[in-house]
């Protein structure tokens, strides 16, 4: 009687830890899910750039003089950008900035970086210019070529997701075409002629078949679209229309997440009285949600798990759209907040993922 007392004891004993055990794992998920997402946002503006935390907020000056859009790299330990006469990156652990290549007095509006994060693309250019280098180097700066002495001007070249080949813009015709090329510059084809040539009008799917772009349909290919095609060129679909002058889109930053069924893309405004629109197509019924509106959006990030975005807007209180901030909001359009307020007008921003080493330094400057 006494050793079946002991094992009653011992199997509630059991129950109740695993209980226990639940109710706690169940308590860390729901601080999690309050907290936020992870991860770190690097923001362009004003000649610098500030890494602001996903969960918190706290923001931190980690560059300056730069010229373009921040990158990522792939494992988030780095950010890479153009700065005056060269392209830079800074380990955000230890705040130290090193430099990739040199470009003199040529320009660069960001660089890409491929998926194991061996390599940037970048596309090189004087002020003005209306063609481009696009440059593959490596990220200690060895092994640099031009994979297209004629690139389009302008633009962050997109890596597919298994780093074999690059899209970028260029001119075929006299008009912008979209193009493909290998990273070592070889197997240059058009892949889609009529398109707009925005620094941030190509993206491509998660699995690397799709590519997305902004460009002419219609049976005179006169109607300006978001379009979704293969990355072999033999079908293509428009998933949303654009209004207005189908010689001035009014549709750019366009970004696919990673699970693969949504877009979410700027509609900026034609005329003063209508604001920019962060919006999402839904690809399994091409449903456009808009998620915000601001008299100003001008950059759009999915987060690396892919339920969030960061956009950059103007405060609703200010007319003059200065200072802008970055807001976060679920793709479902919930949970809309303001993470950091900032101190200028910004142009551009990175969501990278939180290395698992990731320390708590204060190395830099708060702002």
């Amino acid at each position: 009687m006494e050793a079946s007392g002991r094992n009653s004891s011992l199997c509630i004993a059991l129950v109740l830890a695993a209980v226990l055990g639940t109710l706690a794992a169940s308590a860390r998920g729901s601080a999690d899910a309050q907290r936020g997402p992870a991860g770190r946002i690097a923001v362009e503006g004003d000649g610098e750039v500030v890494v602001v935390d996903a969960r918190g907020g706290h923001k931190r000056q980690v560059a300056v003089f730069v010229e373009g859009a921040p990158a990522w790299s792939p494992d988030g330990r780095e950010v890479a950008y153009p700065a005056v006469g060269a392209i830079r990156a800074t380990t955000i652990r230890s705040g130290r900035e090193r430099t990739i290549m040199r470009t003199g007095g040529a320009f660069s509006v960001g660089p890409g970086w491929s998926p194991d994060g061996r390599r940037l693309a970048f596309a090189m250019h004087g002020a003005f210019a209306a063609t481009a280098r696009l440059v593959v180097v490596e990220r200690d700066g060895r092994k640099r070529h031009t994979v297209d002495s004629r690139a389009a001007s302008y633009q962050v070249p997109q890596w597919s997701p298994d780093g074999r080949t690059i899209a970028y813009l260029r001119d075929s015709d006299g008009a912008p075409a979209l193009w493909l090329a290998r990273g070592d510059g070889l197997g240059r084809h058009v892949l889609r002629r009529g398109v707009y040539d925005y620094p941030d009008s190509v993206s491509w799917s998660p699995e690397g078949g799709r590519i997305a772009f902004v460009g002419l349909v219609g049976s005179r290919g006169t109607e300006a679209a978001l379009v979704v095609a293969s990355a072999n060129g033999m079908r293509s679909r428009a998933v949303a229309g654009i209004a207005g002058d189908p010689g001035q889109a009014s549709v750019g930053n366009v970004r696919w997440s990673l699970t693969g069924s949504l877009i979410a893309f700027i509609r900026w405004s034609q005329d003063a009285e209508t604001d920019d629109a962060l919006s999402v197509i839904d690809l399994r019924n091409d449903r456009e949600r808009v998620l915000a509106r601001a008299g100003s959006i001008d950059d759009v990030a999915w987060s690396p798990d892919g339920r969030w975005l960061a956009y950059l807007a103007e405060n609703p209180a200010r007319p003059s759209g200065v200072p802008f901030s970055v807001w976060l909001i679920r793709a479902d359009g919930s949970a809309k907040h303001r993470l950091a307020r900032l101190y200028e007008r910004s142009d551009a921003l990175a969501w990278g993922r939180a290395p698992a080493s990731n320390s708590s330094s204060s190395t830099g400057r708060g702002r």
